[in-house]
């Protein structure tokens, strides 16, 4: 049964009053560039920047992680490349975009050497504070060409930081609502099951 926009604001004033329509209109009509970060913000943290991965980017990097155990460079030239070179994706408006690279693409070399995965970190990394783009030949089914990426600002992953003298609200969110309870070590699972 289909419904309409006013008959869900007001079922949702029903339940609890709020501007809803101005709410849903922000979230799904208005298009935002960047991630709400009102509730982080309110949760007593901040979005910032680092030049080495947080601890959890550090655990998927390890499984294989989003880019297949590639380089995972999306916070800083806007590209997930798989182990082998191949750009699984490129961050729209990124400086990967700018430079016209699309998914699909293998980098073959990165600033005149063999593309490898610590290569290309290599060459984010010797760009940063210089005016020299990062040099790539690419090859797109039978064609070869050269992108040059205009970036120059490091390394960035994103890592919440917390605000002295605000609320801790995302901790006691994210806080385990019980405590795991003690196994007893004289006795092994299968004796329970026994007893």
């Amino acid at each position: 049964m289909p419904y309409t926009f006013d008959e869900l604001v007001q079922d949702l004033n029903a339940v609890t009053p709020y501007d809803w329509a101005t709410f849903l209109h922000d979230r799904i009509d208005n298009i935002n560039p960047r991630a709400d970060l009102a509730g982080i913000d309110q949760g007593g943290y901040k979005l910032v920047y680092k030049d080495q991965p947080n601890a959890a980017e550090r655990t998927m990097s390890a499984a294989g992680g989003r880019s297949g155990g590639g380089v995972e460079c999306w916070y800083s030239i806007g590209l997930r490349v798989t182990k082998d070179g191949t750009i699984s994706d490129v961050r729209w408006n990124g400086p990967s975009d700018k430079a016209q690279l699309a998914p699909g693409e293998k980098i073959l070399a990165v600033d005149g050497q063999i593309f490898s995965a610590d290569r290309l970190r290599e060459a984010i990394r010797a760009a940063k504070g210089t005016s020299e783009p990062i040099h790539l030949i690419v090859q797109a089914d039978t064609y070869v060409s050269a992108a040059e990426i205009d970036y120059h600002d490091g390394e960035r992953y994103p890592a919440l930081e917390r605000v002295d003298g605000s609320p801790d609200y995302l901790d006691k969110i994210t806080a385990p609502r019980t405590t795991p309870e003690k196994v007893d070590e004289a006795k092994s699972p299968g004796d329970e099951a026994a007893q």
